[in-house]
């Protein structure tokens, strides 16, 4: 099981230094506030996956597996988070582009990597 590390928060000077066509309009409260959701959601699976499977409900367990099948090795053991569930944070339902822009940018601030693997994208913290 990956240990959850802190992602760090973005400062202004790295943001200045991502290209305009790629952050486009983005600030820092809201890229810093993707970061912080993006912390959040991967401690929440971490919490999840470290629950012990007697104490699971069937409909956890689905999902348990289903989490379990979204790993690849290209991961590392990295914590990682899957596209669809990265779309479902607060800070990437504000519209398709604010959320291309934000896992541009973040990407670009190497704070995330896509993997592809597993049927889909995963992006590797």
């Amino acid at each position: 099981m990956p240990e959850v590390v802190p992602v760090e928060l973005v400062t202004v000077g790295e943001l200045d230094g991502v290209p305009r066509s790629t952050r486009g309009r983005l600030t820092i409260e809201q890229v810093n506030a993707a970061v912080t959701d993006i912390q959040k959601a991967i401690e929440r699976r971490h919490a999840f996956l470290s629950k012990p499977r007697k104490k699971m409900s069937e409909k956890q367990r689905g999902r348990l597996e289903e989490l379990l099948g979204q790993e690849v090795p290209a991961h590392g053991g990295r914590p990682f988070i899957a596209e669809p569930d990265l779309r479902a944070l607060p800070s990437f339902k504000k519209g398709e582009m604010t959320a291309k822009a934000l896992i541009a940018t973040l990407r670009n601030l190497k704070r995330l990597k896509g993997v592809r693997g597993a049927g889909m994208m995963t992006y590797v913290v």
